[in-house]
């Protein structure tokens, strides 16, 4: 077994692909003017500058059409943010890394020339009471049985149930099932009862962007989206949310907060999923039933993420990710490998740990607020004989289910979704068009690279309507 990678995660990303993009679709490099010839007088308004909305624009932009993005923030990004001054390197709010090398983002990290590298750290687990390096988990009745699970996942044929009620079927204990949705419902943003095994089987058949795990050394993700749409900044207008847009006439009209209105031909929507169901938007014509019921087919739960500083490092420099068994399911070492391997005057400190919670655990720890910090602690003490509080020296909490315009990680596929994601991207009188993670429909929704493929998708679609 490789000790330098969790075992599982491997065999959860490694499955067998069933669909390759366009090579168009996996290059920063190849996606300019798709259309020379467009001649159109007309203006696209794109509503949401995350990583969607800005491929969408950038894309529209450089093949010649007239486009604005409307950002309800006073960023951009989405959700990738950094968290700056709390250690020796900016740290990841949101998306902390590229997953694998086969994608647009990979591709924009590669261009921008900043240093990165490959997470190849140990990962540890908290298993009958002892704290256990992945070489020896093997030997663990628990991981054994949630690696068989995982090996049979992809076989199963039935009806479409949660994955909860798959394992229902499966003599499990307790730890193997906490195992379990750590090393699955978690990675996905929810939990065991909620996630469809059909969807999480599908997704992982259609994703091609590879295994790897590639971290920025001492950048920020931010940044790297600031060169690549660096051509489109004056295009962004921040702090403008957007209440209402009428599509029943000729022209598209868009209505902010402040009752100011803007004019386009078409319009590209990438705005999270949880702000469409919560109807933040108005649309006139209202959208069709259709598509109300594909949001409903998805789910996005909240997530927190909780920062804590330490004097000292006591889980091991080699180490990047634990999995403690209590009710946060992973932390990580965002330190490991920070040092510079060409530089060896620069150097960062391993003395941070992230706990991320998804789903329910996410929710009981957004109630928490601050005090999630405490849970957190409770859980490395145990694990590293109370070293936790003894070496605290600072926290910091993200809750993305309270971010305004966000209101959780990502999109999910709940039981009896088929097909959802496709209706949610499907395109309303050539005039609303629709991005964002949620509307992947080849496996990659809830990643970066799976966003910008949609803001390609959708610009595609009005770059070939007009040409």
């Amino acid at each position: 077994m490789n000790n330098r990678r969790s075992f599982l995660r491997k065999l959860l990303l490694s499955l067998p692909a069933g669909y390759v993009l366009p090579s168009v679709l996996s290059s920063c490099e190849t996606q300019d003017d798709l259309f020379p010839n467009v001649n159109f007088g007309g203006k696209v308004i794109v509503v949401g500058a995350g990583a969607a909305g800005l491929h969408a624009a950038y894309i529209l932009h450089k093949n010649g059409v007239d486009v604005q993005v409307l950002e309800a923030t006073n960023r951009v990004g989405g959700r990738i943010k950094a968290l700056d001054e709390f250690t020796g390197y900016p740290l990841e709010l949101g998306a902390d890394h590229v997953r694998g090398t086969n994608s647009v983002f990979y591709d924009a990290v590669r261009i921008s020339n900043f240093e990165y590298y490959q997470d190849r750290g140990k990962t540890y687990y908290q298993l009958t009471g002892k704290t256990i390096e992945e070489s020896e988990a093997n030997s663990n009745t628990s991981f054994r049985a949630a690696t068989k699970v995982i090996e049979k996942l992809p076989l199963y044929s039935g009806p479409d149930i949660s994955l909860s009620e798959y394992l229902n079927k499966e003599p499990l204990s307790d730890e193997t099932l906490t195992l379990l949705n750590s090393f699955i419902a978690n990675e996905f943003g929810t939990d065991l009862d909620l996630l469809s095994v059909a969807g999480y089987n599908e997704a992982l058949a259609k994703q091609t962007s590879g295994n790897e795990k590639i971290i920025l050394r001492r950048r920020s993700f931010s940044e790297v989206l600031d060169l690549q749409y660096s051509p489109i900044s004056s295009k962004i207008r921040q702090n403008t949310p957007i209440k209402s847009i009428d599509y029943g006439s000729g022209k598209v009209v868009l209505t902010d907060d402040a009752n100011q209105t803007y004019e386009a031909d078409k319009v590209i929507v990438t705005v999270p999923l949880p702000i469409l169901k919560e109807g933040r938007i108005s649309f006139n014509p209202a959208l069709p039933e259709e598509k109300l019921l594909a949001m409903d087919g998805l789910g996005m739960d909240g997530s927190v993420k909780i920062f804590m500083r330490f004097g000292q490092n006591f889980w091991g420099d080699e180490t990047s990710t634990v999995y403690p068994g209590g009710i946060i399911p992973v932390y990580k070492a965002p330190g490991w490998g920070k040092r510079s391997e060409f530089n060896d005057d620069l150097i960062f400190f391993n003395n941070v740990l992230v706990g991320e919670a998804n789903g329910s655990a996410g929710a009981t720890l957004s109630e928490l607020g601050n005090d999630a910090v405490t849970f957190a602690l409770r859980d490395l003490d145990d694990m590293f004989n109370g070293q936790a509080t003894k070496f605290l020296t600072q926290s910091y909490v993200m809750d993305w289910s309270k971010d305004t315009f966000t209101k959780g990680a990502y999109s999910y596929p709940k039981v009896g979704s088929e097909g959802a994601r496709g209706i949610l991207a499907s395109a309303i009188d050539n005039k609303i068009y629709f991005a964002g993670e949620a509307t992947h429909t080849e496996g990659h929704f809830g990643t970066v690279h799976g966003a910008m493929e949609t803001g390609y998708r959708a610009a595609y679609e009005i770059l070939k309507s007009i040409s």
